[in-house]
């Protein structure tokens, strides 16, 4: 029973990591396209 309880909360903390992981991933792609936004429309006030 108790191995069981284990195994399962382990499945969790794995399918939470993962979880975590993907919308991690997701804020940093959203924060560096910001990012690169900024940086080319400065560039671009820059070039004109």
């Amino acid at each position: 029973m108790n191995k069981e309880k284990l195994r399962k909360a382990d499945m969790y903390e794995v399918l939470e990591g993962k979880i975590v992981n993907k919308v991690r991933s997701l804020f940093c792609e959203k924060r560096n396209r910001v990012i690169r936004r900024g940086a080319d429309e400065k560039l671009h006030t820059e070039l004109t």
